[in-house]
């Protein structure tokens, strides 16, 4: 699944895809003591400890120094007094910095990311044969008919949006491992997305359409945080939750077929992902 470029929606450029620590990766999938490393770090006890660390005041210094690896601009967020590394890392857009479409057919990203789409019920990643059955642990309660995967790389917001307006109609959280989800690591391990932690969002919106929503956690990545209750109504463009520190992923399950944008859709059929602004338009929904 190597994949040396990304298409930019807002600029429609092709550009040179970086994965930060990829030879570490790489080592931990495929070296014997990497391997054993790997395991041990998978174990959700690990996380939690680190997660301590991340929301002490010791992380404080640490922020700097993400900051320079992962070449972030913070012009486009609203400034406050961070304490913790945990902290920065979820921080949040200034209101007017990401609008979402007011239109309900527009299907807009629901989180700042790295985006493939596939035409029917199949994941858009090739080799990953894990089917919603498993990524939910239970039958559908529609058909599925499309999927999506973004993938939230660390330097990104981790906050998550809805991309319709709606009702949240059920939650659930599938226990597991939390290996490290990324390009490098996928080609290695085909199953990460049902061997790891998942949260399940059943959503059904205004406009007749409905999803499941699969937020995959990952190392570090133990805490994903919900910010809507069951029954709750949302509008288009709402806070859904974020994920703690790490990168992170999302499966988005459809019961109708959309119009994807063709750019965006060429280029997931080529392995070559899409990055979309939180907000941006991805595809129109013509529900059938």
């Amino acid at each position: 699944m190597k994949k040396s470029s990304f298409y930019n929606l807002a600029t429609d450029e092709l550009v040179p895809l970086k994965i930060q620590r990829d030879a570490i990766a790489d080592w931990l999938f495929t070296s014997t003591i990497g391997k054993l490393v790997n395991f041990a770090i998978s174990f959700p006890v690990f996380s939690q400890i680190a997660s301590k660390y991340l929301n002490s005041s010791m992380s404080f210094k640490k922020i700097d120094g993400f900051k320079r690896e992962f070449e972030i601009n913070d012009d486009e967020f609203i400034e406050d007094d961070f304490k913790t590394l945990n902290e920065y890392f979820i921080r949040q857009f200034k209101p007017t910095a990401r609008p979402f479409s007011k239109n309900e057919g527009d299907f807009s990203s629901l989180a700042e990311g790295y985006y493939l789409v596939s035409p029917d019920a199949s994941l858009p990643i090739k080799g990953i044969t894990s089917t919603a059955k498993e990524l939910i642990q239970a039958n559908p309660e529609f058909e599925i008919k499309q999927s999506i995967v973004v993938r939230l790389s660390p330097k990104e917001y981790h906050r998550f949006h809805f991309p319709f307006s709606g009702v949240l109609k059920s939650l659930k959280t599938i226990e597991g491992k939390l290996f490290s989800i990324n390009p490098v690591t996928l080609k290695h391990d085909s199953q990460l997305f049902i061997r790891n932690k998942r949260t399940v969002l059943l959503l059904e919106f205004d406009n007749q359409s409905r999803a499941y929503i699969v937020l995959i956690g990952a190392t570090y990545v133990g805490s994903i945080q919900i910010t809507h209750k069951v029954g709750q109504r949302f509008n288009k463009g709402d806070q859904c939750g974020y994920f703690e520190f790490g990168g992170s992923t999302a499966v988005i399950l459809l019961n109708t077929e959309m119009t994807f944008k063709e750019k965006i859709l060429s280029y997931s059929q080529q392995g070559i992902e899409t990055f979309a602004k939180l907000g941006e338009t991805i595809a129109i929904n013509t529900y059938k």
